[in-house]
């Protein structure tokens, strides 16, 4: 988790079968989706007159764009919304992700058991100014000019 672990515990009871069930979305999924790209790229490039729909004409020139722009395409935008479809399964897998983001200022284990209470690298963290301190003084005003 990210820290916040109290943002799920309702969901806790059903996080295995919110898992099993994730899993058992993606990975059918992702091998049919990868067997159609397969098909796809045989399909344009595989016969004796490469399918192309542009300018591309040689085997080689079909094959490049059939894999590189149409297949790892169609992969990027699958997998997104795979992973959009997980996160609504899963919020917590979501929330541990985002929560690589904040780990610089977190303390983990180790930080807390070597530098307790104290500020990075060991150094005391900086004491916040009292409120009801004494008021700093106004600097003196310049002195005033001297007429000649």
């Amino acid at each position: 988790m990210s820290g916040k672990p109290q943002r799920f515990e309702r969901l806790r009871p059903t996080y295995g079968s919110r898992r099993f069930w994730a899993l058992m979305l993606t990975v059918p999924l992702i091998y049919v989706l990868n067997l159609f790209r397969n098909v796809i790229i045989i399909w344009m490039s595989g016969q004796e007159e490469a399918v192309s729909f542009l300018w591309w004409k040689t085997h080689d020139e079909v094959f490049w764009f059939s894999h590189n722009i149409i297949g790892k395409g169609g992969s990027l935008v699958a997998l997104i919304i795979i992973a959009f479809i997980v996160f609504q399964i899963l919020p917590e897998l979501y929330d541990s992700i985002i929560g690589l983001l904040d780990l610089k200022e977190r303390r983990g284990p180790l930080e807390q058991a070597v530098f307790g209470g104290r500020g990075r690298g060991g150094v005391p963290a900086p004491k916040a100014p009292a409120l009801d301190a004494a008021p700093v003084p106004a600097p003196a005003p310049p002195p005033e000019p001297r007429p000649e």
